[in-house]
């Protein structure tokens, strides 16, 4: 009796080795999206391509960072677009969603959690003081890094009176497309500035010689 219930156990053990492993990662392709970010709109939107070549629209969860026409927004889009601009990075996608956002009315966004290098952006960016935590999250981890960058003085929580960003759009809306060409065009001066930059430094090593 004993003998035949070791047969059946190994049995059951072989059986469920040959199921098929891999059934898990489904699940996984289809809430993660990989991407190459190609602009960093503010400090929780960004655009990023797709394998397919399609463009995303994606809103970094349980964050809310400073417009970028608010005190510390550039800076805030600057600390982010150092960090993920043109690389590959993964979105834990939290939901797709359809229904309007405020600034970003009739355009449709992944919700979700970013990763770089196994980094979580969205609360790294609460942690530099970038952003506050999202007033309708209840995660007590996003709370609680924002209370200590808050205690710390770090990035925005320098200024006294720094505006929680959906109060600053009810005040001052602004279209998509011109918060798009904001960031293009800054993210030009960038480009230029980093050239004029290369070539003093290439100057000054010449008449060094």
């Amino acid at each position: 009796m004993k003998g035949w219930i070791a047969r059946f156990v190994v049995a059951l053990s072989i059986a469920s080795c040959m199921l098929p492993a891999a059934q898990a990662r489904p699940w996984t392709r289809q809430n993660y999206l990989t991407c190459r970010v190609t602009l960093v709109i503010s400090g929780n939107f960004f655009l990023c391509e797709s394998a397919n070549g399609r463009e995303n629209l994606v809103r970094m969860a349980d964050i809310e960072a400073p417009e970028p026409t608010q005190p510390y927004g550039e800076e805030a889009r600057r600390y982010l677009r150092d960090l993920i601009w043109q690389n590959k990075i993964s979105i834990k996608v939290r939901d797709q969603k359809d229904e309007k956002y405020e600034k970003y009315e009739n355009n449709n966004y992944v919700l979700g959690e970013l990763y770089y290098r196994k980094l979580n952006v969205n609360r790294e960016m609460i942690r530099q003081g970038y952003a506050w935590a999202n007033r309708k999250n209840t995660s007590s981890i996003y709370l609680r890094i924002e209370r200590d960058a808050h205690s710390f003085g770090f990035g925005l929580w320098r200024d006294v009176d720094a505006q929680y960003p959906a109060e600053f759009r009810r005040e001052n809306p602004m279209d998509f497309e011109d918060l798009k060409k904001l960031a293009q065009e800054r993210d030009e001066q960038i480009e230029n500035e980093a050239t004029s930059q290369k070539s003093r430094n290439s100057s000054k090593a010449q008449t060094s010689r």
